[in-house]
């Protein structure tokens, strides 16, 4: 009935009652036909008994039990008429009614009884006494039972409804319930939080005390923090390429540093690689991203912090961010590695070792027992740059030991096409009103494009093209269309040419034929770019909006300039 949902009348008849505080009732119904019994001789025949030929039978019985002067055999067969043929005619027992345990009626109807004595003087001792269950037949048992089962505390002679017996069950789970707490609460008292932690402190802080022991002081550092350091990739932290996944994650890769990664000797592929964070960047590629860190400072550092919002003080490259002492300039003499004691030890059952004296790693940390636990975690010195390595031909950028801003310039500004590119898929809008990629366009072609000065639409002839790679950025638009180019490729705003790694959510673009409204910009990669120069116009259309071909100059960071 609980599985599936449905409820017998029995089980509306209980749950109401419970839910009324009555508990069980008698059946009205059923009442009406088997009649009411409270005691061996009190009886009240329902119609099953007064309506139909059972009414004769029955007191037939009654008669011959209360005056006793029938003989053994006699009343055997009056209680027992059609017991063997049709039971139900002559309001005897079925042959299948046999139970024996309490409360004894069916042996009752056996020829033979124990012996008793007769009420009776003079009465058959088997035909009196001794079968009082049987007095006024067999239906008479039905409603006996029902009384004798649930007439708890006598309840039905009070109010007419068995409260007691439901109630009896309430309160027996209710005791269950309550006296399984303590007991529960009891037994588990023996090992509650066993091996959970191993003082008051790790309890309150929920084990930041294990990091440490001064919450206050290294929470103020975490705050000033920012987003420098995700602690979902903490179990690789202290990595060049956690950290490089870190500014990927929070668009904080910059091109200034894009140049720094590609000057060290990586390729866009191995950036790509280190900035996943994945488990199969090597030794060389994290040496190398290490050396590209170090040549970020000053401006450049300022640029990346911004996007961190990271407030922290004493910083003085990117590389600062590996060091601990510099991520936590006020409470890294509070740091600790936390050893359990297996055997007693200095402590109860943990001891927290300093993992920095005043100005160096503390020197406990290389004892035995502590590199048994931890291994050997302290490096000899700070990792050397790798060695200088090859130009290679793409990028041909030169090996720099510091990024400036002229530097930038010259790396991103590019050739004869102007610094702002679109990718090779980019869809460029020709005279005749087709679209074609921007890897399939060529000099001499003729684009529909809007005069950057005059505003006068025509067509205008391609007068170069060439590729190379740059930084990407993507450009995503509320109508769900994607636009990807360098970092400084201008599109044209309601308001001025501006650089898409300068737009805002809700920029609207000039657009040919459909609203664009910039959704969102972030980072791309480092990839092949078409550049192209269009003939007086110097503007053409990608994907259906304006951009601008004339290249940047006196590129800065934190001064974008174009003309």
């Amino acid at each position: 009935m609980s599985l599936t949902g449905k409820q017998s009348p029995l089980g509306v008849n209980v749950m109401s009652g419970i839910l009324q505080g009555k508990g069980f009732w008698v059946n009205n119904p059923t009442a009406s036909y088997v009649g009411t019994s409270t005691s061996p001789t009190s009886y009240t025949p329902g119609t099953v008994i007064t309506k139909s030929c059972l009414y004769w039978a029955t007191y037939s019985i009654q008669t011959a039990y209360v005056r006793g002067l029938v003989d053994k055999t006699t009343y055997y067969n009056i209680i027992n008429m059609g017991s063997n043929t049709i039971p139900a005619l002559g309001n005897g027992p079925p042959p299948t009614y046999t139970y024996a345990s309490s409360p004894t009626w069916a042996p009752q109807y056996n020829y033979n009884v124990p012996p008793d004595t007769p009420t009776t003087p003079g009465a058959n001792p088997s035909a009196v006494s001794r079968r009082p269950a049987t007095q006024w037949g067999y239906v008479r048992l039905y409603p006996w039972q029902g009384y004798n089962e649930f007439n708890y505390n006598n309840t039905l002679a009070l109010t007419n409804m068995y409260n007691d017996f439901c109630g009896s069950f309430i309160s027996a789970a209710s005791f269950i319930d309550y006296s399984n707490k303590s007991i529960m609460a009891t037994k588990n008292s023996f090992d509650f939080l066993d091996g959970t932690y191993s003082n008051m402190n790790d309890l309150i802080t929920a084990d930041v005390t294990n990091v440490s022991l001064s919450p206050q002081v290294f929470g103020r550092d975490l705050i000033n923090l920012g987003k420098a350091l995700d602690l979902s990739t903490i179990w690789t932290f202290g990595y060049p390429s956690n950290l490089l996944a870190t500014l990927k994650k929070y668009n904080a890769i910059t091109p200034s540093l894009s140049v720094a990664l590609l000057s060290v000797g990586l390729n866009p592929v191995d950036i790509d690689q280190i900035s996943a964070n994945s488990s199969t960047v090597t030794k060389e590629q994290q040496q190398k991203t290490y050396a590209a860190f170090l040549i970020i400072a000053g401006v450049d550092l300022a640029a990346i912090l911004v996007s961190l919002n990271c407030n922290t003080s004493g910083l003085v490259t990117l590389a600062d961010l590996l060091d601990v002492k510099k991520l936590f300039p006020n409470s890294y003499l509070t740091l600790t590695v936390p050893i359990y004691n297996a055997q007693p030890g200095p402590t109860n059952s943990k001891t927290y070792y300093p993992i920095f004296s005043v100005n160096s790693v503390s020197p406990v940390l290389s004892s035995p027992e502590i590199k048994a636990v931890v291994g050997t975690t302290i490096p000899p010195l700070p990792p050397p740059p790798p060695p200088e390595p090859a130009p290679t031909p793409i990028p041909p950028l030169p090996v720099v030991p510091v990024v400036t801003a002229q530097a930038v310039a010259t790396a991103t500004g590019g050739g004869g096409g102007g610094g702002g590119c679109p990718a090779p898929w980019i869809l460029i809008l020709l005279a005749d009103m087709t679209y074609i990629p921007a890897e399939k366009v060529e000099v001499g072609m003729k684009l529909w494009t809007q005069h950057e000065t005059t505003s006068e639409w025509d067509s205008y002839v391609v007068t170069h093209v060439s590729t190379s790679n740059d930084t990407r950025w993507e450009v995503e638009f509320e109508n769900g269309e994607k636009f990807v180019g360098t970092f400084n490729h201008r599109v044209k705003t309601n308001i001025d040419w501006i650089e898409i790694n300068k737009l805002h959510p809700g920029d609207a673009i000039v657009a040919l034929d459909k609203p664009m409204v910039v959704k969102s910009t972030k980072y791309f990669d480092i990839g092949e770019v078409v550049k192209i120069t269009v003939e007086d116009a110097h503007t053409y259309i990608t994907s259906g909006f304006l951009s601008h071909n004339i290249k940047m100059q006196g590129f800065d960071m934190g001064n974008q300039q174009s003309f």
